[in-house]
């Protein structure tokens, strides 16, 4: 819904149909408020057409590049990598494959029957069978594994620390 002082404004500013100009300049003759009004907007009007617009200096532009190329640029973030960080992580990763690799070798029965001893090992892991079942290998293994992590970011913590304080 349009209200009276938008339907002054299109008419001052003569964006209207022809009859909505009609309905308008009827209304300005028979109320006395929305003339009031319009007398009120059509002073406002021309005052805004009398206010010149202020140009910026030519040399503007040249003056605002030069405060910017002034200005210190921001350095990227560059991030050090400490290659002891991945050798630690590559040794982690090599020692658990050893280990899952070695258990697996131990633990595979043997078929073969060779008379080489170095093919020929054999384990009897019948005596053990109860107390070492794969879930509590897991479990100590990932438990194992935890506290070796938990012990790398310690440590990386404190040398961070001490970094930054010398």
């Amino acid at each position: 819904m349009i209200t009276i002082e938008e339907k002054i404004w299109s008419y001052i500013d003569g964006t209207l149909s022809a009859k909505e100009q009609i309905e308008v300049e009827t209304l300005l003759q028979t109320d006395p408020k929305a003339a009031m009004l319009y007398e009120e907007l059509l002073g406002l009007n021309k005052e805004l057409k009398g206010i010149e617009l202020e140009e910026p200096s030519m040399s503007f532009l040249r003056n605002v590049m030069e405060e910017v190329n002034e200005q210190a640029l921001p350095t990227p973030l560059k991030t050090k990598l400490d290659i002891r960080i991945i050798y630690g992580i590559a040794a982690f990763f090599v020692a658990a494959l050893s280990g899952w690799l070695i258990y697996g070798v131990i633990s595979s029965p043997s078929t073969s029957e060779s008379t080489d001893p170095l093919f020929s090992i054999n384990f009897d892991f019948s005596k053990l069978n109860g107390v070492f079942t794969n879930v509590v290998i897991c479990t100590v293994s990932l438990a194992l594994a935890g506290l070796i992590l938990f012990f790398i970011d310690g440590k990386l913590k404190q040398n961070m620390t001490q970094k930054k304080g010398s």
